[in-house]
């Protein structure tokens, strides 16, 4: 399979799904800061794709290049994925992790400074 789980994985996930206060309190988590980073995107300029999940797809703006933001980004501390490989897709596509308040702030702020 292309996105095989190690074993050390597969239990950590199989704890989480026990425990359902936690895994309730992190849905909640990330659903409320996939609401506010895709908002926070949009505001930026970016075309963003909807999501159900822990990874927001956005387009760059006009005449930016994933490869480059990626390369910036990288400079600052902030990793992204560069999805300009991926069939369909072109040089302005990018994916990002949702991750808590102050990540997500520093990269919707480094993005606007590119």
């Amino acid at each position: 399979p292309p996105w095989t789980v190690n074993r050390l994985a597969m239990k950590g996930a199989l704890a989480f799904l026990k425990d359902e206060g936690f895994m309730r309190k992190t849905l909640d988590l990330v659903e409320k800061e996939r609401n506010y980073l895709s908002k926070k995107l949009r505001e930026a300029g970016f075309r963003v794709f909807p999501s159900v999940t822990n990874f927001l797809l956005f387009e760059l703006k006009e005449g930016q290049s994933s490869k480059k933001v990626k390369t910036e980004l990288l400079r600052k501390g902030i990793l992204v994925r560069d999805f300009s490989n991926f069939s369909g897709l072109g040089e302005r596509f990018i994916r990002v992790s949702v991750r808590k308040r102050g990540e997500n702030r520093k990269l919707v702020e480094a993005l606007k400074t590119l």
